[in-house]
């Protein structure tokens, strides 16, 4: 089993790796309000940027732009939106 402490460490490499955010597969985003690891927790909040009406698929990308993390989403967007990104890191069992 993985202890918490390597957890922190596994969800703190994931936060060193991520450099950019890609909505819908051509829409980057790299200015990020808030981006954190707490504990086995990686929070990346973000601005959507105007002109983004729906959110389908959201991409994290790392600095060779590989996709390290992905979600498709079902989102209508029809005023200003801050998007909130959790990722979790848990031990197997």
């Amino acid at each position: 089993m993985i202890t918490a402490e390597g957890l922190n460490q596994i969800a703190t490499n994931f936060k060193s790796l991520v450099k950019e955010v890609l909505l819908n597969g051509t829409i980057g985003v790299e200015d990020f309000v808030l981006e954190e690891v707490t504990g086995q927790v990686y929070t990346l909040e973000f601005d959507v940027p105007n002109g983004v009406t729906n959110l389908a698929r959201l991409e994290i990308l790392d600095v060779d732009n590989q996709v390290i993390a992905s979600n498709d989403l079902f989102l209508s967007i029809d005023q200003d939106a801050r998007f909130k990104y959790i990722l979790k890191f848990t031990s197997g069992r």
